[in-house]
């Protein structure tokens, strides 16, 4: 109790905004140069389902195999005109140029449009390179899942497309109450990275934040307008200077107008 009661006191101070990957919030517009010139930007897709793969120009893993299964194994399933794949490239060494990334296109044989200078892009969406994320026809992201050097859950993400392009999974905003909840994290114990579910009764301010056992505040997670809904964020066992944190127990805590909730999490190295 003593540790609890440090941490809800804690989440009634002011701290800085930090963006997450959050499964069901909106997707932050974005212009980014196009390779070959030219600019795109995500509301240029407005009303279609759109597929990222966030990569680095020189990250092994994604110049192979994870760049051309994204290409064959994802963009070839789709000839529809309501979906759109985009590969945004965030790295900064080598930097991300018209030659760094063509490069990359030679290589790797991807044919959807791909985005150079997305460093900025990805700390806004609190993400990083070889990850894979699927935005629905509402701008809201429905899929965000992957590990660096490790094979993507194609399977799975084709599933949330053709979900989607069905009009079967979008959040259904007339669905019986909801409660505010925070839901025990998956796995637990983790390593390296858990998902949070969490569901929000109504529209407000929430807070996601993540704290060690002493109380002291570990990362935010999320700090947005939310609206009635079921949620999923997941966290990397990284402080908010995306640091490593040491095996122990944690804390994540759901703060909302006038109502917290918190669950135990076990990270074991």
């Amino acid at each position: 109790m003593k540790y609890f009661s440090i941490i809800i006191v804690l989440t009634c101070m002011a701290f800085s905004f930090l963006s997450a990957q959050v499964v069901g919030s909106e997707a932050q517009e974005f212009t980014l140069e196009k390779l070959g010139g030219g600019n795109i930007s995500l509301s240029d897709y407005s009303g279609k389902v759109v597929y990222i793969f966030w990569f680095g120009n020189s990250c092994p893993n994604c110049i192979n195999p994870n760049g051309p299964e994204s290409q064959t194994k994802v963009a070839d399933n789709y000839t529809t005109d309501n979906f759109q794949a985009l590969g945004i490239d965030t790295w900064t060494n080598p930097p991300s140029t018209q030659s760094t990334v063509a490069a990359f296109q030679s290589t790797t044989s991807i044919t959807y449009p791909l985005l150079l200078k997305g460093n900025n892009v990805a700390s806004q969406y609190g993400v990083t390179y070889d990850r894979s994320m699927v935005i629905d026809q509402g701008g809201i992201i429905r899929y965000y899942r992957g590990s660096v050097g490790s094979s993507h859950d194609w399977v799975e993400i084709n599933k949330v497309i053709t979900d989607l392009l069905s009009a079967t999974a979008i959040e259904d905003k007339t669905s019986p109450a909801i409660d505010f909840a925070l839901k025990p994290n998956y796995p637990n114990p983790f390593n390296p990275e858990t998902r949070i579910p969490f569901s929000i009764n109504k529209t407000q301010n929430i807070k996601l934040q993540i704290y060690n056992i002493s109380g002291k505040l570990v990362k935010t997670l999320v700090e947005a307008p939310f609206g009635k809904g079921n949620f999923e964020a997941t966290w990397n066992g990284t402080d908010t200077n995306n640091n490593p944190v040491s095996s122990g127990v944690y804390f994540s805590v759901l703060q909302g107008e006038g109502i917290s909730k918190a669950q135990q999490l076990l990270l074991i190295k």
